[in-house]
């Protein structure tokens, strides 16, 4: 009934022409769609899906999520860097920034936006991204983690807020597990979602060995509620290894003997000096 409703209000309301016309210029991501970004004089090719949710629809709408974090990252990379992913979710930092680095490691743990991501890498004949499907963690383990299908990327591991959201099974590795100990890596990127500590302090040979630059979203709230490490010990992690702190939200470098400025969610950018 519906179908008939809808089928006669194209033919004798909106017309054929217009119906064709109005799909061709939709706004609204409906199903899954192979879209291209352009960046830089460079088309890019990613997969976007409905069931994934906000970043998205919002690649769909705007062409391109973090516009400005890509832009910074993008800075501190050149044709002899190695980066990480780390959160990849669909892949669009990766995907957009391959063509400026020699190589990226990326991590996606859940399957359904891997499987996206990996399919997004093909589309555009990419040989530089390695893509992994695992969580970067403090142990090689099994992990739930709670999918959010409004927002995928920002699923998390966190039970607080496994209400509405679907529980996956994901498997975690450490990162000296995957990338071989001469690999020199100089930029990381870090969305998981109050995991951050695990993957920094939980792998702190890497980090202290590597000391790349690090763009990180940081929430303390999130980080003391998962209980590993505290906020505190990440923050006291920059400090003795000769950090300092860019903040995005305050567009300025932030003061250590500033709590209040330290302790707020925010976007950093942590440069070893």
């Amino acid at each position: 009934m519906n179908l008939l409703r809808s089928i006669k209000s194209i033919l004798f309301q909106e017309g054929v022409s217009s119906f064709i016309k109005r799909k061709r210029n939709k706004t609204f991501l409906d199903n899954r769609t192979l879209f291209t970004m352009n960046y830089e004089g460079r088309k890019v090719k990613i997969f976007l899906n409905k069931k994934f949710g906000y970043v998205d629809q919002y690649i769909f709408d705007q062409g391109i999520y973090e516009k400005d974090i890509i832009r910074k990252i993008r800075e501190h990379l050149s044709p002899e860097k190695t980066m990480l992913d780390i959160g990849g979710n669909i892949g669009q930092h990766s995907l957009l920034l391959a063509p400026y680095c020699k190589k990226i490691y990326a991590f996606e743990p859940i399957p359904a936006i891997y499987s996206e991501f990996k399919q997004s890498i093909s589309a555009n004949r990419y040989e530089n991204i390695e893509l992994h499907n695992t969580a970067i963690s403090d142990e090689n383990s099994e992990k739930t983690i709670y999918f959010s299908s409004k927002n995928a990327g920002s699923s998390s591991f966190l039970s607080i807020l496994a209400e509405n959201r679907t529980p996956i099974k994901v498997h975690t590795s450490k990162i000296a597990d995957i990338i071989s100990n001469d690999v020199k890596v100089d930029v990381v990127k870090i969305d998981v979602e109050g995991f951050e500590a695990k993957v920094i302090l939980g792998n702190r040979d890497f980090f202290v060995k590597n000391r790349p630059i690090i763009f990180l979203e940081f929430c303390p709230s999130n980080i003391d509620t998962e209980g590993t490490f505290k906020a505190k010990d990440l923050v006291s992690f920059f400090i003795e290894n000769q950090y300092e702190i860019e903040s995005q939200r305050l567009d300025k470098i932030l003061s250590f003997k500033r709590p209040e400025e330290i302790y707020e969610t925010d976007n950093w950018i942590c440069i070893p000096k």
